[in-house]
């Protein structure tokens, strides 16, 4: 399936993080790896490089260069060496790759099903317009937070967005 990157909204592409995709550049030349983030602006693009689903180089891709971008399939994943298939330990390990680590999940008491219950319910006590998609991450603007819903595993290629709704994450679960 052909992504539309040059033209596709940011909410659109916060979407496909993580999802195994096949970049060609100007130079006829393939990138294949996991969508890691996306320039809004720029459209650039940086995609993690797998080996044995373990994440092993980033690749940044100036938007300038690409030429089209689309989504592997499940048999092209099992195929390709240098990505891993979308799964929720990749998700982890991928949000996890730059972030210092300032909670302990573990010991948090609450569930992730009673915590992403919770962000619903201030979502809509302050009438924030969200979804949630396949995999039950919750979508906010143009920033997605995963489960177990915390802000560690928020994802965004909008800093200022990113940056309040981690905010709102640390005041709700103090």
């Amino acid at each position: 399936m052909d992504i539309p990157i040059h033209s596709a909204s940011c909410s659109d592409l916060i979407k496909l993080c993580g999802r195994a995709i096949r970049v060609k550049l100007i130079t006829k030349k393939c990138v294949v790896g996991n969508l890691y983030t996306v320039d809004p602006e720029s459209k650039s693009i940086v995609i993690v490089e797998c080996r044995n689903d373990q994440p092993e180089n980033l690749v940044l891709i100036p938007g300038e260069s690409i030429m089209n971008a689309e989504l592997l399939s499940d048999d092209e994943i099992n195929e390709s060496e240098s990505c891993a298939k979308p799964s929720l330990a990749l998700d982890r390990q991928l949000a996890n790759m730059f972030r210092a680590h300032t909670e302990n999940v573990q010991d948090n008491k609450e569930t992730p099903e009673e915590r992403k219950k919770k962000i619903e319910e201030i979502l809509q006590k302050g009438r924030v317009r969200y979804d949630i998609d396949a995999e039950s991450s919750i979508i906010v603007g143009a920033v997605k937070i995963k489960n177990p819903y915390t802000k560690e595993t928020c994802i965004s290629t909008n800093n200022i967005a990113l940056s309040r709704i981690t905010k709102l994450l640390e005041s709700v679960f103090q």
